[in-house]
């Protein structure tokens, strides 16, 4: 039986600090999303994993993949940023910070927290959430887009990863708009049976063009990001629901059993069974 267990989210510039609640079901939209922790603790369930915050953390991540708090210490507070994919990828971060982020992953940073929790109470204060800005807002709103890549940045100068497997290439606007439309059309469609011509056909785009592109702006394919989408469904299936493993397999969008036991141990390094007796336990 179909699980509901996320809603889709208008995405757009967003800036809000307070007290968060727990939400009764995952979310998910195509922004790039900021959460600092200002003050308390709270969980994370993102991806299919847990991920606790503390007062000072500045978690990144691609809000695409459905999340929500699971847990809040009492008196937590938080503050959220928004940030459009396409303006993100048109900034040119350093690779350092964009490859994981793109990759589902969740980049924590923590550098002057203080500082930090200025910056976003100012961000909340000056930016008001309105569809439909006026010229005033327009320049408040690119103001705090300097001082949201300078913060990027400084995260990406401080990861302590691999070298960067990827080049930074500059991206045509209207590319980064094909890559959004493809991307959106994954993270809707993802639990059908979708193929590369599906996708490219929902952007208006060759097959051929829309896998190059995708892979040259993403760092990744769009196999590999279809199958990333999957993957993080069927874990938040297994953790959250007691659906047998071949309803979690189906559901997650894989066409059989034999195929989401071989993605999934490849991927995860462990069956679905014992994943969800570890996360059981």
């Amino acid at each position: 039986m179909p699980v509901q267990d996320s809603t889709n989210y208008t995405s757009g510039f967003w800036c809000w600090v307070g007290q968060p609640g727990i939400a009764d079901h995952l979310h998910r939209h195509s922004d790039i999303e900021l959460n600092l922790v200002c003050s308390g603790e709270l969980t994370y369930l993102l991806g299919g994993g847990m991920q606790v915050l503390k007062a000072g953390d500045l978690a990144i991540f691609w809000a695409v993949t459905p999340h929500r708090i699971v847990h809040l210490q009492e008196g937590c507070k938080l503050g959220v940023v928004h940030i459009p994919l396409t303006d993100f990828l048109r900034w040119n971060i350093p690779q350092k910070l964009v490859h994981p982020v793109m990759h589902g992953e969740l980049v924590l940073h923590r550098e002057a927290p203080a500082f930090d929790i200025q910056l976003f109470e100012r961000w909340a204060r000056e930016v008001q959430n309105t569809p439909s800005p006026d010229p005033d807002q327009l320049e408040i709103q690119q103001i705090v887009y300097l001082e949201l890549q300078a913060r990027l940045r400084r995260a990406a100068r401080d990861l302590s990863q691999a070298p960067e497997r990827i080049m930074a290439t500059r991206t045509h606007p209207e590319d980064l708009t094909r890559v959004e439309t493809m991307a959106t059309f994954v993270s809707s469609n993802y639990t059908d049976p979708l193929t590369v011509e599906d996708i490219a056909r929902g952007a208006n785009l060759h097959p051929n063009y829309a896998m190059s592109l995708f892979k040259r702006t993403m760092g990744l394919t769009l196999l590999e990001y279809l199958t990333q989408h999957r993957l993080a469904h069927a874990q938040r299936l297994l953790i959250t629901s007691d659906c047998s493993i071949l309803d979690v397999a189906l559901e997650a969008g894989f066409g059989s059993l034999s195929r989401f036991y071989a993605v999934f141990k490849s991927e995860v390094g462990i069956s679905p069974r014992q994943y969800r007796r570890q996360r059981a336990t």
